[in-house]
């Protein structure tokens, strides 16, 4: 089966669920195609790619067995010299024709798509509106039956609208499926949800995977078991996540360190430098790119803080680089408190080398601080310095 990898049709927006199908025109043929073609190493299948370059260039590849292609073999691919083919790809929604050569372990040339008219009636008996032609190639390159939609119907899942034919076929819906679903539970509200379902994998055996592992993962929303796949939280993940002490992290709490990476690997990083810190907590410091090598640098400039402190630094940019630039202008062993407000109201060595130099040298960091939230710059207190000056004079 052909899968798109780029389409002026777009149907790639159609991985989305409820996206929409952009036609090129209603009637517009699919216009002639350029083909290749291939033997694959791994399972010896043919791998069929079509190119086009009318209304925008667009290409599908996918895997296709050689008895689907009517006309040529993996043997024509191996003859030398090349010779001509010929060679049909046949469909409910249309017959794919090929001609131009093939030997010397590839074959290409131009291929022309015919749409079935019957099939297109098929359709509109259903209730959707007419295909154009572009739209029942897409289908064709599909393993899609035109039985399926009476299926999903009985199963509490109708449907007229042609975008979402397109769709159920790109992504091989079918009533099995949903009625395999339905029996793990999961009877969804609308074709949108099982189209997103199917796009991210979401099978009874996933879904049965995570009601094994207990309290927190049975009867789940439909929501949260999407968001769960979206994410690879696994059963496995779980299970390694709880063997190394997070035994009561609900499936909100494992999204959530999934999407930030928190791995056992971290976690133990982590806890060897005496953090033993809550799923929650390591996110935070995951988000704020607190590391063990970012704590183990602090320590080494003698930091020794807890999780929420390093979170604040990491925030405020308070990093070794800047504690060095400080120690550089004569301010050295300050607080965490003191660098965090240094970072918030722009304190900098330039700000300080020249209000120094403006004649405000060796101010506390209390002063710089209220100099800067006051909006006092070097030059204002230059010319204030000046005018202090003169008035002894």
């Amino acid at each position: 089966m052909l899968k798109p990898l780029l389409l002026s049709l777009s149907v790639a927006a159609l991985f989305a669920p409820g996206a929409t199908l952009a036609r090129v025109s209603d009637n517009e043929p699919v216009g002639e195609l350029q083909f290749t073609l291939t033997e694959r190493e791994n399972d010896g299948q043919a791998q069929l790619s079509l190119t086009s370059s009318r209304r925008g260039h667009w290409q599908m590849s996918g895997p296709q067995s050689w008895s689907s292609l009517n006309g040529v073999t993996a043997a024509d691919l191996r003859r030398d010299p090349p010779a001509a083919v010929r060679f049909t790809r046949t469909h409910a929604a249309g017959v794919l024709s090929c001609a131009g050569f093939a030997g010397a372990g590839a074959g290409a040339g131009a291929c022309s798509f015919d749409g079935d008219e019957q099939f297109a009636a098929e359709l509109t008996r259903r209730g959707t509106e007419r295909p154009s032609e572009q739209e029942l190639f897409v289908i064709a390159q599909t393993d899609f039956d035109v039985t399926t939609l009476d299926d999903l119907s009985r199963l509490g899942y109708p449907t007229r609208d042609l975008d979402t034919v397109v769709a159920i076929a790109i992504h091989d819906l079918d009533g099995e499926y949903a009625a395999d679903l339905a029996r793990a539970g999961y009877r969804l509200d609308d074709l949108d949800e099982l189209i997103g379902f199917r796009i991210h994998d979401v099978t009874p055996e996933y879904i049965a995977g995570l009601a094994r592992l207990g309290a927190g993962f049975t009867n789940l929303a439909a929501d949260d078991v999407l968001g769960m796949r979206i994410h690879d939280v696994t059963p496995e993940f779980v299970g390694e996540m709880r063997a190394i002490g997070f035994t009561n992290a609900s499936a909100e709490e494992y999204v959530a360190m999934r999407i930030h990476d928190i791995t056992p690997e971290f976690v133990r990083d982590m806890r060897s430098l005496g953090f033993n810190e809550s799923a929650d907590e390591y996110v935070a410091m995951r988000i704020h790119d607190v590391t063990p090598d970012y704590v183990r640098e602090m320590r080494g400039l003698g930091f020794n803080e807890s999780g929420d402190e390093y979170v604040a630094m990491r925030i405020h940019d308070v990093t070794p680089d800047y504690i060095h630039s400080m120690e550089q202008v004569g301010y050295r062993d300050l607080p965490i408190d003191t660098l965090v407000a240094f970072r918030i109201h722009e304190v900098t060595p330039d700000f300080i080398r020249r209000i120094s130099a403006a004649g405000y040298p060796n101010l506390s960091a209390d002063q710089l601080v209220s100099l800067r939230i006051a909006g006092v710059t070097p030059d204002y207190a230059r010319d204030m310095e000046r005018s202090r000056t003169r008035g002894r004079n």
